[in-house]
């Protein structure tokens, strides 16, 4: 594994934002052999942003996935299904360190 993804694995959705986080995240996948879609679904009662993965079996864009994976915050609160063949698909919540932020100082 490349040290080039330790951002991944250092990812807080509590502190960081998650725009800035998947925006990083895409510019350094390889869409010419995997597929990164990305649909946003901010006006539902839940708001998420789906993030469909599709490998390739591109070892770069699987270092990738497995590095969001070792994030205990994705893999436990965003990693939504997964299917053989290398596509992953995570739901983040957006916004996520400005609600917690302000849920903080209310206290």
């Amino acid at each position: 594994m490349s040290n080039a993804h330790t951002f991944i694995e250092d990812f807080n959705p509590f502190t960081d934002d998650v725009a800035d986080f998947l925006l990083r995240c895409r510019n350094e996948y390889n869409e010419h052999y995997g597929k990164w879609m990305q649909t946003s679904y901010l006006d539902t009662e839940d708001p998420y942003i789906e993030v469909d993965i599709r490998t390739g079996e591109w070892s770069e864009n699987e270092d990738m996935v497995v590095a969001m994976l070792r994030n205990t915050y994705i893999s436990a609160m965003f990693y939504y299904s997964w299917k053989r063949g290398g596509q992953h698909v995570f739901h983040f919540t957006p916004n996520l360190a400005s609600m917690w932020n302000a849920a903080l100082s209310n206290k």
